[in-house]
Parts: C-alpha cells; structure tokens; sequence
C-alpha cells in the first residue's frame, strides 16, 4: 500500500534541502518593501480576496474534495499539507504572462509567505484530524504541532525576517543580492528535488500513474476557486485573473521539505507533492499562454463561429435576407446608427452582416438582471440609460461612453438606436443626444482619426409574422470631424442628418399615418424596397386602392406540436409586437440546440 511506502532522502542531502529553501525564503523577503503593506490598507478588498481564497476557502474545499474521494490516508495527508502551503512565488511570472495584476500576484504572495508562518501548520492539522484515517496516520506518526510550528517559523519566519531587515536597511544591497539569490536558490531547490525523486523514480512512477487525476482535479478545483472567489468580490479581470493563479500555484516544494522532515518522506504525502510540483506549473503555463497570448488570437475564430450560429437562425426565422450597402462601411472609427423596430433582432442582423466586431449599447433595463446582465457583458453588449430609467441613473452614461470610446479606439465598431427605444411603426422618431455625447467622448480622448457615422435601415415586410422577409440597408457614412468645434462640442445639426439618411433608407410615414399605411397595404407595396414605397405614396390619395386581397399566409417550418405549443402558450404572453420576432429567435434557436443534442446523444448510444 502507498501509506507504507517512504521516498528516500539522506540527512545531508535534507539538510541542504533546508538551507535552499531558507535562501529562497529570503530571496522573496528582499523583493518586499514596506509601501506594499501600505498598498493593503488602499486596495484591501483586492489582498483580502486573495488570502481568503487561498487560507481558508482553499482547506474547506480540499477537505470536502477528500471527503468526496476517500482516498488512502497518506494521500490525503499530502492533499491538506498542499492546500496549507502558501502560494509560490513562480505565480509572479504566470501573472506577468497572462497580463494579469502581476502587482497583486507579488504582494498575494508576500503576505501569503508571511501568513505562511502560521496557517500552514494550523491549516494542515486542523483538517488533517477532522478526517478519520488522516487523523489516524498523523497519531501514528506521533508529529508534534509545536515541532511543525517551530520548523515553519525557522525555515519561514527567520529568513523573512533576515531578509525585510535587509531590504529596509540596505536597499541598494538587497536589490543586487535578489537578482543573483532567489533564481540560484530556486535552481538549487528544484536540483534537489530532482535528485530525490531520480533516486526513487520506481516508487513514484508506479503511483504518479494513479494520484495523477486526483492532483489534476484537485488543482483545477483551486483554479475556479480563485476566479469564482474574485468574481464574488466584483473585481476587475486583470485581479480575477491573479487570484485565480495564485490560488492554483502553491508552494509544493514547502510541502515537500516537511514530508521529508517529518514524515520520512511517506508515500501518498510525496507523490501528490511532487505531483503538484509538476502540474501546476503545466496548468500555470496554460492559464498565462491563454489569457496573455492565445486568448487575442482565437478571439477572431470565436466570432467567426457565433457569427454563423446567428445567421444560422436568422435564416431559420425569416424568409428572406436582404444586405444592401455593405461597400459603404469606410475602414477605421465606425459607429452604426439605425433605426430601432424589432427589439434583439436589429442588432442581429448588424452583427451578422458587417463584417466588423461590433460593441451595441443596449436599454438599460435589459441589465436589471444580474445573470443576464453578466453574460450581455461578456458578449460586449454595454447600457445605456434613459430619462425614464431615472434622472439620477443618467449620470452612468458618462462611464459607459468612456468604454464605449476605448472600444472604438481599440478597433471596435460601435453600434446604437439613436432614437432611444423600439417601436413597430414605419417612421423614424425623434433622435436622442446621446451619439452626440458618444462621439464628443471618442474626440477628447483622442482625435487623430475621424469617426464615420454609417446610417442603417431596417425593413420588415410583417415583423410579427412567422418567415418574414427583411432588408437591411447600410447607408453612405456620415463625416463627423467636421462639426467638431474647437470647444470639443458636435453640432447638433448632426442629428438631422442622421435623421435624413433614415428616412432615405427605410420607411418613414409622419402624418396620416393609419390612413396611408391602408392605402400602401391595398396597394401591396414592397415594404423591403423604400424607394417604390415613396413613389407609391406620390399617388395618395390620388387613385384608389385596386387590389385588397390579403397577405401570403404563413409557411411553418416546424411540425404542428412546435407551432401549437407557440401560438397557445409564448405567443400570448408577449406584449409588444416588437418582440415577437425576438422570442420566436431564442424559441427556434433552443429548439435547435435540443434537436443537435439529441443527435449527438443519438451517435453515442444508437
């Protein structure tokens, strides 16, 4: 069995182990100085996300994973002693490389070291004797609490202490000693560990096989933990980032010197240390590799596919999609400007078809709640807020048009519904000032390249009918530098413009609307072709309408059971027209994605 199983260490080869990892302990020391205790009390939330997550939400999940388990004794020996040790210092560099906090990754770790001297060992004995058989082996063995205190505080405590003193009396000296101390003395370290497992790579071999899923899980467990943690505390992703890593990257070879000193190197204990040791480098290194270079590089792929999922079920839901205009869209600073009829939908189609990686700025009350609000986020949707939405909430645009802004300027097109709300009838309402202030904001922050404001006008043949029919029409950009004035302010006369554009590429109707909407219907106009709607309205009310019969029926797609279940239940609960295309899209697209699980589910087991 593993718990009788012992890797070899002799006692000079032990002693030098101790001496590396004092060194290495005041290397760490020399690189702290007393502004980054200061740095705790002006971001405490930020240190004290990080250290909860690793003293004590870390343990409680390690002992809850080995309840789970019920691995041998020994392993869950190793498993809590890992969970106890602080985080190691090599997360610096996973932090740096994953373009996270790498300033809270130092200072996590400086603390953590420090508080090291205490919760390490308070840590592993208190869950080591809740858990019966762990309990049991620690008796066994006969480990004195105070003897693993009194080793952490001489292997921890004092060199930390050593090295603070030098780094506050002697920075210049300290500065010079940690570039050559900390990566000689971690060399050293990781050379004797090597050795010791070289000497017993039988043992080790035969059972890493067989710990190797339970480190790779129980890492991964403290990973998510970190981030999960972070999240809960509202911080920023480059923190999230961090905790995540230093949560994920513990100072096994800490573990590892008190098995060997203690332990006499037990079996189960050494091999999920080493294990560590080895994997939480390998899912460092992924972690930094994704989130500092690959995340970037993917991202355009990842659009790519959601892009064809959503003109997937765009086609599903309408007949027939026109694009017009796409040659219109200038290269650079582009802000989308349409007119608003069909809730979700209109956005849809500008993401579909542009060509661009696309921002939208969105109704606030679409955010009210927190779970869709996170995923609208993380899709790059932004709010905006009304007067309706109450006159002190208005105040938050300034923020969102500063992000709206480093959108543009990063490469981002920008996308709104100037008329601040969506309505089903066939005219163009009065624009709001907020892609004034929008566009004021991108100058001030940095006006060495014109903005292009491209007007885009949407038109449904029947929005609320089944397999409609839609165009979409990208009108001629719209220079805006111009009606910059030295003050930094847009001339408001830019409102009309966009709103003469829209009017030019989509339906407007202002007066008698009811009685020409009925002559046009008579008349059957094409709705998806502005320019004959207008020379058919030439003639009103000069001729009479001659043609009265009705519209095509609907054509379905789906089986009666799916159509039935729509008309009788959703179709019914839905108050404005406006959204009826919007809900049928999320109805067809979760169809779909039942009908693709299903057939995967029919391949695995048919």
């Amino acid at each position: 069995m593993i718990d009788q199983i012992q890797i070899n260490f002799d006692s000079d080869s032990l002693w030098t182990l101790n001496l590396a990892l004092a060194l290495v302990m005041y290397g760490i020391a020399l690189d702290i100085e007393v502004k980054q205790f200061k740095e705790l009390f002006r971001t405490p939330k930020l240190v004290l996300a990080g250290l909860l997550s690793q003293f004590i939400l870390l343990p409680v999940l390690t002992y809850l994973f080995v309840l789970w388990i019920k691995p041998a004794p020994s392993v869950a020996l190793g498993l809590f002693l890992v969970a106890a040790c602080p985080g190691g210092n090599v997360s610096n560099f996973m932090s740096h490389l994953a373009k996270a906090n790498t300033a809270l990754s130092i200072t996590l770790t400086a603390f953590a070291t420090l508080l090291s001297v205490v919760m390490t060992p308070l840590n592993f004995q208190w869950y080591a004797s809740l858990y019966e058989p762990s309990a049991s082996l620690l008796r066994s063995i006969s480990v004195e609490p105070g003897d693993l205190f009194k080793v952490v505080g001489l292997l921890l405590a004092l060199p930390l202490a050593l090295g603070l003193y030098t780094r506050y009396q002697f920075k210049s000296l300290a500065i010079r000693l940690e570039k050559i101390l900390k990566p000689l003395s971690l060399l050293l370290f990781i050379v004797l560990v090597a050795i010791a497992l070289a000497s017993n790579w039988g043992v080790f071999r035969k059972y890493a096989v067989q710990l190797a899923d339970v480190v790779i899980v129980h890492n991964t467990l403290a990973i998510l933990l970190g981030f999960t943690t972070a999240v809960v505390f509202k911080l920023d992703r480059h923190s999230r980032r961090s905790i995540a890593i230093e949560t994920g990257i513990q100072n096994s070879g800490l573990g590892l010197l008190l098995i060997f000193t203690f332990f006499d190197g037990l079996g189960g204990m050494a091999v999920i240390a080493a294990l560590w040791g080895v994997w939480h480098l390998i899912s460092g290194l992924f972690l930094g590799l994704f989130w500092g270079v690959l995340q970037d590089r993917i991202r355009p792929f990842v659009r790519l596919l959601v892009v064809a999922v959503v003109r997937a079920l765009l086609h599903l839901n309408f007949k027939k999609i026109e694009i017009h205009g796409l040659e219109n869209i200038p290269r650079g600073r582009v802000i989308f400007v349409g007119n608003h009829q069909n809730g979700l939908i209109d956005p849809l189609l500008i993401a579909a078809f542009n060509r661009r990686s696309t921002t939208f700025y969105t109704r606030a009350s679409v955010f009210k709640n927190p779970i869709v609000s996170k995923v609208l986020h993380y899709l790059g949707l932004l709010p905006i807020f009304r007067f309706r939405d109450g006159g002190r909430n208005l105040r938050n645009n300034i923020e969102l048009f500063e992000k709206g802004a480093d959108a543009l300027i990063g490469g981002e097109a920008i996308a709104l519904f100037p008329e601040g709300n969506h309505g089903a009838e066939r005219r163009i309402r009065p624009l709001k000032k907020g892609v004034i202030r929008l566009l004021e904001t991108i100058y001030r922050k940095d006006a060495s390249e014109e903005v292009f404001l491209v007007p885009v006008g949407f038109n449904y043949q029947r929005l609320e009918q089944f397999k409609d029919k839609v165009s979409v029409r990208f009108g001629s950009p719209i220079r805006s530098l111009d009606l910059l004035s030295k003050e930094g302010l847009i001339d408001l006369g830019l409102l009309d413009s966009i709103h003469q554009s829209l009017q030019n590429l989509t339906t407007h109707i202002d007066d008698r609307y009811e009685l020409k909407i009925e002559y046009l219907e008579k008349s059957q106009v094409n709705w998806l072709e502005p320019d004959e709607v207008y020379r058919v309205l030439e003639n009103y009310p000069k001729v009479t309408a001659v043609n009265t019969s009705s519209a095509p029926s609907n054509t379905y797609f789906f089986s009666w059971p799916v159509v039935f279940f729509w008309r009788k239940y959703l179709l019914p609960k839905i108050d404005e027209v406006e959204f009826i295309t919007t809900l049928r899209y999320a109805y067809i697209g979760m169809l779909a994605f039942i009908c693709i699980i299903l057939c995967i589910l029919g391949l695995i087991f048919i």
